[in-house]
């Protein structure tokens, strides 16, 4: 059965847990015009070893964003459940 894609749905399609790579990324999807938001990032700063951030866009938006941080060395987006941590 095929899963029908709700665009406005949001999904993670990385997880840092380095900052300052979370924020290059999020910089990279806005100024390409995708709309991205991180997760979590403020629980990091209390409890850093434990929580990372997610970089989370609509799901109408997943693969142009993944593609388009694939292209930038040393920030590949992550497939699959998106989680580096």
């Amino acid at each position: 059965m095929n899963k029908k894609i709700n665009n406005d749905e949001i999904v993670t399609i990385a997880s840092y847990s380095d900052p300052a790579a979370a924020h290059l990324a999020l910089s990279v999807l806005n100024d390409a015009g995708i709309d991205a938001f991180l997760s979590g990032e403020e629980a990091n700063s209390l409890i850093p070893p434990a929580l990372g951030a997610r970089l989370q866009v609509r799901a109408a938006d997943q693969a142009s964003a993944t593609a388009l941080l694939n292209d930038v060395p040393g920030q590949a987006a992550l497939t699959g459940d998106g989680n580096d941590l």
